[in-house]
């Protein structure tokens, strides 16, 4: 039977390995490959996010990140625990088929916290509508 050799993994070299998995040395060549590659890239807000990637994408600046979501190369989306989530398009209706139950309940259940109710819900989707459309009237 052969020998076994017993490789000791330091601290030091343990922090070097999850950097590398992380994208943090030497990273990616773009913002869809650094996306694509990480997954999902979670974040608590936006610009957090655009910084996660330009310090995985050497040279990348917020207009390079902004360019992947104006061409739709890469999504911004909410699909998992309420928070801000850039991931690759083909990847998006997987994530959400498994996540939106859940979110689901979970909204539902802070609507009855919050007495919000299904005539406030359609009151909001009809002026988030009317905005993305390019027309707003004015409520007193």
């Amino acid at each position: 039977m052969a020998a076994s050799t017993k490789i000791r993994v330091t601290p030091k070299v343990m922090g070097r390995l999850r950097m590398v998995s992380q994208g943090l040395l030497g990273g990616f060549g773009s913002v869809d490959e650094c996306v694509s590659r990480m997954g999902a890239m979670q974040a608590q807000d936006l610009a957090s996010a655009f910084w996660a990637v330009g310090q995985r994408v050497a040279g990348a600046g917020l207009s390079d990140v902004l360019e992947s979501l104006e061409n739709g190369t890469v999504v911004r989306s909410w699909p998992m625990r309420g928070t801000l989530h850039l991931v690759p398009p083909q990847d998006l209706r997987w994530i959400l088929a498994i996540t939106t139950e859940r979110s689901m309940r979970s909204a539902a259940t802070r609507h009855r916290e919050l007495d919000i109710g299904e005539s406030d819900i359609v009151v909001c989707r009809d002026l988030a509508l009317e905005r993305v459309a390019g027309r707003s009237r004015r409520h007193t």
